[in-house]
Order: C-alpha cells, then structure tokens, then sequence
C-alpha cells in the first residue's frame, strides 16, 4: 500500500476513535477527542491534497508523524491511568485518646486492696474498703470512678495525662476558685499544674 494511502486510512482511523471519545465519553475526554478528530481530518486531507495534487508544495510529512506519535502516545497514556489509577491515600482520623465514655457506673471493681506510694488509676474503677499511702490519684476523665469506704494514710497527689483537665484546673486556680488545701495537692510538674478530683464517702487515716 503507498504511504499516501496508508495516511489517508490512519487519518480516518483517528478521526472515528476521536469522534467515539466524544459521543461515548461526553467530558471525560473532550479534549483528547478535539484533537484526535482535528489530527485525523488533517492527516486524511493531507493524503488526499498529495493524492491528486501531486505537484502541490505541501509541508512535509515528518512533523505530521512527529504529531501523531504524540497524540498516540498521549493515548496509551490515557488509557493506562483508566486501568491503573492513582490510589488516594486518605488519612484515617485518630481517635481521641481521652474520649468520654458515657454516665455509666464503672466496669471495673477493686475490693480489700492496699496501695502504697503508686499511680492509682481512677477512670471507669470502682473502688471499695482500700488503703491509699502515699499514693498520686490519676484521673483523665474518661469514665465515671467511685471510691467507697476507704482510708489515706500520709500524704496524696492528683495529676492527670489528659491536657484538657490540666488546662481546666489552670483556669481555675488563675481565678482563685480553688481552696488553699486542694491548691497544695496540685504539684507544679514542668510547668503544667496537675489537676485533682474530689473523692468522697471515705474517711482519712489518723
């Protein structure tokens, strides 16, 4: 086959591929569509200028198949990032470390037991008939607590890990809403004041 004639049928080639993008396709490939009709109706009219006007000074082939290996290529571009598309990585959010779990009573129970100089933790506890000494209360306002019956001996703390209820005792203690004794239990640690909790139905240890 002449290449004027092999010109003229990938033109056309080109020309129906760009004219099914933009019917079958609407505006996902509008513009691929354009420019593979116009590439295609301009290499099948070249064909046919060089067919009967042989002796016409037209612009040579090269560029045109320069054109076409682009827009080819341009192409098989699109067609692999159709089956092969980009995943999004979508951050998942992290939850809240000291999210409230509701007005619940606790779930867990500690009977009969002596703590001595340790972190004893409050959230969703409850405790019943124990002995705190030296003891630093933690409390980071997850959950309900309850204390029943208990007995201090010597000294105690209050801190908490969650900033939330450092930021509050903050608040309140700039305000003078604090007691002087429940001021004293809140240990400056790093520059963070930490907050207390109030607990009650107990008795402290002569």
């Amino acid at each position: 086959m002449p290449f004027r004639e092999a010109l003229f049928w990938v033109g056309i080639t080109v020309f129906g591929t760009g004219l099914y993008l933009a019917t079958e396709r609407g505006n996902q490939s509008m513009l691929l569509a354009i420019a593979m009709i116009v590439i295609g109706l301009g290499f099948s009219a070249y064909a046919v200028i060089r067919h009967h006007y042989p002796d016409r000074n037209l612009p040579p082939i090269r560029p045109l198949i320069i054109l076409l290996f682009i827009l080819l290529s341009a192409v098989g571009y699109d067609i692999y990032m159709r089956w092969h598309p980009i995943e999004k990585i979508v951050e998942k959010p992290v939850p809240y470390e000291f999210a409230w779990t509701g007005d619940h009573a606790p779930t867990k129970q500690v009977k009969d037991r002596a703590f001595v100089r340790e972190r004893v933790r409050l959230d969703d506890t409850e405790y019943w008939n124990c002995t705190f000494e030296e003891v630093t209360f933690v409390y980071n306002g997850i959950a309900p607590y309850r204390i029943h019956h208990y007995q201090i001996i010597g000294s105690f703390r209050f801190t908490s890990e969650n900033s939330s209820i450092v930021a509050a005792i903050m608040a309140l203690r700039g305000m003078d809403m604090l007691k002087e004794d429940a001021v004293s239990r809140l240990p400056i640690v790093q520059d963070h004041i930490q907050p207390f909790t109030i607990i009650n139905e107990g008795s402290k240890a002569p």
